[in-house]
């Protein structure tokens, strides 16, 4: 029988937890998927992990615990290898943030779209039907403006939205990235990591397809964890190193 993986990295996220967990739990019972959630601690401040615990005794949820805060990258990538470690290849695994922006709900035709023989679907702001609500415009204009170059540069047909975070890999898909990059399949630690795996997986990737999201910022509760600055420069960091490695990763 299929799993349905589910790895959110949290930092700072008691407000945002548990109405998510508790959608992800209606979404997968409703439709009869067997699923199962990997919650990354990442060093949290505030009583995040002891909600994430209190919610395992009655949850098919693990935690991994990040001492101290690593970013986003470490925090994906411990995700991603422990369910490595774990899943079945005919098993989905899904990616999302744990601040409640994600609804849980488009999970069911992204699962879809991979049993259906997609490697890859991404949860689009972009696709028709995908808006964001509630986001600073200067932050639309970034990302717009970011994605639209990784499209340029790095072209994975069928994909617009390279930095959000919400998507679904088919297991066979995440066994060849493993496989390939083994430890250095994420080497990004912050916000750019999302972009780094797509770039890294499409020597792998036979079909990818989106699915509309409109991302709701204005639900999310507590402060956004994303430094600008820091952020362009790293993508522009990761866009010049990636060509430089592209070509290696598609003729091998």
């Amino acid at each position: 029988m299929t799993t349905i993986w589910f790895v959110l990295p949290a930092y700072n996220e008691a407000k945002n937890l548990e109405p998510l967990i508790a959608s992800i739990h209606n979404a997968m019972v409703t439709n009869n998927f067997t699923y199962r959630i990997i919650i990354v601690d990442d060093g949290s401040i505030d009583n995040t992990l002891d909600i994430a615990k209190a919610l395992s005794v009655s949850l098919p949820i693990d935690i991994i615990i990040h001492p101290q805060n690593m970013n986003l990258g470490r925090t994906i990538k411990d995700g991603l290898a422990y369910v490595n470690n774990c899943y079945k290849h005919d098993d989905i695994i899904i990616t999302m943030d744990a601040d409640n922006s994600h609804p849980p709900d488009i999970a069911i035709g992204m699962i879809s779209k991979i049993a259906g023989g997609a490697d890859l679907v991404v949860a689009s702001r972009y696709e028709k039907g995908g808006a964001e609500i509630g986001l600073i415009f200067y932050r639309s204009i970034f990302s717009r403006t970011i994605n639209k170059i990784l499209q340029i540069i790095f072209p994975l047909r069928n994909i617009k939205d390279y930095t959000c975070g919400y998507r679904a890999y088919s297991g066979q898909l995440l066994a060849k990235a493993f496989g390939y990059y083994h430890d250095q399949f994420i080497t990004e630690k912050g916000f750019t990591c999302m972009a780094e795996i797509l770039v890294k997986l499409r020597p792998f990737i036979g079909k990818a397809s989106e699915v509309p999201l409109v991302l709701r910022y204005d639900l999310k509760q507590g402060k956004s964890k994303m430094k600008v600055i820091r952020t362009i420069l790293g993508y522009l960091f990761l866009i010049k190193r990636e060509v430089r490695l592209n070509k290696i990763y598609v003729s091998n």
